[in-house]
């Protein structure tokens, strides 16, 4: 997987991340580490900032679907928040990766639940319509995982997702 290394922006904030994934990994007999929290050492995770995005980035990085989703979401540069890193490439491939990610965790009860918290959520529906429109402007749903193109349209409402645009 292609991925994006914010790592070197704040050390400190690298540290704080690396601190919380051991305390993660030890408390779960290293099987999983899940970021749902949207507030992370005092940093909302939802506005845009570049503290965000490095949080966001290092738990993606390490395949929590829902860090991923939320990276994802603030890479589109088309998303009506402006982040400070854009890329339209590696928001797809992140969004992807996530969505395949969380269809995979249904058999760890714990991820399961937490993913499934998150899915209720109005930010996991507006993040869904963005992964509505990167498939939709890529325009070949059928070169994606035919489980993840049902998982985004199972988890949109169609009357807000306008063909080539996300309503926002």
């Amino acid at each position: 997987m292609i991925y994006l290394d914010l790592s070197s922006l704040n050390e400190q904030l690298h540290n704080e991340c690396e601190s919380t994934f051991q305390e993660k990994m030890e408390a779960s007999d290293g099987t999983r580490c899940m970021l749902d929290a949207s507030q992370f050492s005092g940093i909302m995770l939802t506005k845009p900032s570049l503290q965000s995005q490095q949080i966001l980035c290092f738990f993606a990085n390490l395949s929590c679907p829902i860090s991923m989703m939320r990276f994802a979401s603030s890479l589109f540069p088309y998303h009506s928040k402006k982040w400070p890193i854009s890329s339209f490439e590696l928001s797809q491939i992140y969004m992807l990766e996530a969505i395949e990610v969380a269809i995979n965790l249904h058999f760890d009860k714990i991820a399961r639940e937490m993913v499934a918290d998150f899915q209720s959520s109005r930010e996991f529906k507006e993040i869904m319509l963005i992964a509505h429109e990167i498939v939709d402007r890529i325009a070949v749903p059928e070169h994606i995982c035919p489980e993840v193109y049902e998982f985004i349209l199972g988890n949109i409402d169609l009357s807000m997702a306008i063909t080539g645009r996300t309503v926002q």
